[in-house]
């Protein structure tokens, strides 16, 4: 290695492996060419003419310049564009009134049909006794579970209902939640 010129970091050892190159090393076709002979400069008046090809005008340059910069502002407005679309953008979940019960207003996050309308404000009323306090003007109650049609199907798995006593700040927005979590929500 040392008649080529290369060091000892030439060759990288890969434990278990082999080995390889190193990474950092630069290869190139050696190539020797005989010196070139020193020639005086020409005059101005000696001077060739350039040689016919593709030349670039400064003005052809100067288009080409304008149209990356065109290019580019249109990418950054769009992205600007982009990123103020993602950051106001509404996620908001509809909520849906179901009762009032013991001050406290109780949503849903989707309608919950007549038949069961009854029954299931009456299990929240029994519910939030043992596990809510009362609400003041900006709290409110959210309420879920999943409909299992399918008696059978309901009566042999875990059924997991949530219930959630939130504040609302002042432009309206839910603040915080106080979480509770029932499995197998026995209707009374």
């Amino acid at each position: 290695m040392i008649s080529l010129g290369l060091d000892a970091t030439a060759i990288v050892t890969l434990p278990k492996r082999g080995l390889k190159l190193n990474d950092h090393l630069i290869i190139a076709p050696y190539c020797p060419s005989p010196p070139l002979p020193i020639t005086p400069s020409p005059s101005a008046d000696e001077m060739p003419a350039p040689p016919p090809g593709p030349a670039i005008s400064a003005r052809a340059a100067s288009l080409r310049q304008t149209g990356i910069n065109v290019a580019l502002g249109i990418a950054v407005i769009a992205t600007l564009l982009m990123a103020y679309v993602y950051l106001n953008r509404q996620d908001e979940q509809p909520l849906f009134f179901l009762a009032k019960a013991d001050s406290c207003d109780i949503y849903t996050f989707r309608p919950i049909a007549p038949r069961e309308k009854e029954p299931t404000i009456r299990q929240l009323g029994l519910t939030m006794k043992d596990n809510i306090e009362k609400c003041t003007a900006h709290q409110f109650v959210l309420f879920s579970f999943n409909i299992v049609s399918n008696s059978q199907i309901r009566n042999n798995i875990n059924q997991r209902y949530f219930m959630a006593k939130c504040t609302r700040d002042t432009r309206g927005n839910i603040a915080n939640c106080l979480n509770f979590y029932f499995y197998n929500w026995d209707q009374q």
